[in-house]
């Protein structure tokens, strides 16, 4: 057996991983992000065809409940699944409103990584000016 000082170090080879478990954690990974959609139905509530909501808004009020940013993939995959459920449509690429009850399109142009960016960025900014004006307060 080998040591480092006083301590043996295992020579035996690491124990085979257990893939079933493995898969039933990544499974609950998965499923977590379906989670996600009712936050962002909510946040898109009240978007209408005429007002309708900004990534940046969607990732404020995920922020705000969850205190999580959605990645591009979260975000992308909970918005296709609520226009393919004809809960929420796009107005516009990346603005959507709520279409429940209401007869939209199911087709979801996608969310590219420049839109989650800029309403990312956008986001963090607002965030920002916000802290910035609350330790002017003090």
């Amino acid at each position: 057996m080998h040591t480092v000082g006083s301590t043996p170090l295992r020579t035996d080879p690491p124990p085979t991983p257990d893939y079933a478990a493995l898969q039933k954690t990544v499974e609950k990974c998965e499923m977590s992000s379906v989670e996600f959609d009712h936050l962002i139905f909510e946040a898109i509530r009240t978007g209408t065809e005429v007002k309708p909501i900004a990534v940046w808004s969607i990732l404020a009020c995920v922020d705000l409940y969850q205190r999580v940013l959605l990645t591009r993939e979260e975000l992308g995959e909970g918005l296709a699944r609520l226009i393919r459920a004809g809960r929420v449509a796009e107005a516009a690429q990346s603005t959507y409103f709520n279409s429940t009850g209401k007869s939209s399109s199911q087709v979801f142009s996608g969310l590219s990584e420049a839109a989650h960016d800029q309403g990312f960025d956008f986001y963090r900014r607002l965030a920002q000016e916000v802290a910035d004006e609350d330790t002017d307060d003090l």
